[in-house]
């Protein structure tokens, strides 16, 4: 009976122990993580996390000036940390700007990706039949106009069929948006023909590509689309 009550007692420590040293771990982890956060923020709330430290770290000091600093001195103190937090926004919104040129470009493919992939659903035999519709066909199509508008270090020869086919694509809707994506597609086509450097193109292509974007994202261009959208496209924005 005493054996088994030592077996007991010894089998209990090693749970508490093991639980203590998972308990360290886990709290190890989520301060690396939180620091790893604070010093490479991403997503939205990494940022949010930044913020909420900088307005916490902000009131201890304003806390700190006024229980012990008074007159011009207290006036002074106050300027100067007014001036950091000035200076730490800025950093964390230089942080923001490149984790959003990061970001960006997956969260747009992984979009596209969706909704080109065929339509799926399990038998009752459990297996998985995929599907493709005129509507995933139609995102597919649009998914490779938009990466090759989107691939660098092109031949002008291969540009240029590559904004050809943009173009055949978007006439077929006649609104603004359509018309302004045709008119930069000239435009770069001219300046293509005429030998200008690509360095001076770059504006150009980025707001092709950007409103090519928000051709896809047009539930009235792409109807694939109007599954993934949080807040569909106004069509009445789009007529001329």
């Amino acid at each position: 009976y005493v054996q088994q009550l030592r077996i007991q007692r010894d089998k209990r420590l090693q749970w508490e122990q093991e639980q203590e040293e998972k308990l360290k771990t886990e709290k190890d982890d989520y301060t690396k993580r939180q620091y790893e956060r604070r010093m490479n923020p991403k997503t939205r709330e990494d940022f949010d996390l930044l913020f909420h430290a900088l307005e916490e770290w902000k009131k201890e000091e304003v806390r700190n000036i006024n229980q012990t600093l008074t007159g011009p001195e207290r006036k002074a103190a106050l300027y100067t940390l007014l001036e950091e937090e000035a200076r730490l926004i800025a950093s964390i919104a230089r942080h923001r700007v490149d984790a959003a040129k990061e970001t960006g470009p997956k969260l747009i493919q992984n979009l596209l990706n969706k909704c080109a992939d065929p339509i799926r659903w399990k038998a009752f035999d459990g297996r998985i039949t995929e599907m493709d519709t005129q509507f995933t066909l139609r995102a597919r199509e649009l998914r490779e106009i938009y990466n090759s508008i989107n691939m660098k270090y092109l031949t002008t020869d291969e540009r240029l069929d590559a904004l050809l086919t943009l173009k055949h694509t978007v006439k077929e809707h006649d609104c603004k948006l359509t018309q302004e994506i045709m008119d930069l597609i000239d435009r770069e086509a001219d300046l293509l023909m005429r030998q200008v450097k690509e360095i001076y193109l770059d504006g150009l292509r980025q707001r092709i590509s950007t409103l090519f974007l928000q051709y896809i994202k047009t539930p009235m261009f792409n109807p694939e689309i109007a599954r993934f959208l949080k807040v569909p496209q106004d069509p009445m924005q789009l007529r001329k």
